[in-house]
């Protein structure tokens, strides 16, 4: 009897155990579970994360390519305006070295005199000094001094006396004041309304 007392003991605790083995698996099955799928949901947040910081820097890339290209443009543009500009640097300087310059220089010392103090000088390049003391001498202002002045080249001054101011009138002087219009006008017949 002891022997059939023992063996039902044994299967009591072998069913037992099965049972807590089977309750154990099961609760492992299920944290396994569980943490696939928190696994799982991580991963997807992860690679959405992931995406959306992709399509950040490409929309970031894409942007400051488009700020480079733009300002590569303006660059361009502004460099195509800087050698017209300089072109007409370039043929204003022929004109003043041309044979109808003299004409040009009397118009400019004509308008010069018109707001001439009373006793003014007159700077000239030191090629036409001599023309512009005709020029002067013939229109009425034959006391007025003459100086030749280097930095001159394509147009006149005038000064008082006691050099305490000094208007010039030149082709490059006249042409500086209107430069940046220039350049807008430039930039505008070139590459359109939106340039400048």
């Amino acid at each position: 009897m002891q022997h059939v007392l023992l063996d039902t003991m044994a299967r009591q605790v072998e069913q037992g155990c099965d049972a807590r083995l089977a309750a154990a698996r099961a609760e492992a099955d299920a944290i396994v579970a569980e943490a696939r799928e928190r696994a799982g949901k991580r991963y997807a947040e992860g690679i959405e994360r992931a995406q959306r910081e992709v399509d950040r820097l490409a929309r970031r890339a894409r942007d400051l390519a488009a700020v480079q290209a733009e300002q590569q443009a303006h660059s361009m543009q502004q460099a195509v305006a800087d050698e017209i500009l300089h072109s007409v640097d370039a043929e204003l300087d022929r004109i003043a070295e041309g044979p109808g310059f003299p004409a040009i220089l009397e118009a400019l010392l004509r308008e010069l005199m018109t707001v001439a103090p009373e006793k003014a000088e007159v700077l000239a390049p030191p090629a036409h000094v001599e023309r512009c003391r005709q020029w002067l001498s013939a229109n009425g202002h034959a006391g007025v001094p003459v100086i030749p002045h280097a930095a001159l080249h394509d147009g006149v001054a005038i000064q008082d006396a006691e050099r305490t101011f000094r208007v010039t009138n030149s082709l490059s002087s006249r042409f500086h004041k209107l430069e940046n219009e220039a350049r807008k006008i430039c930039l505008r017949l070139l590459f359109g309304e939106g340039a400048e």
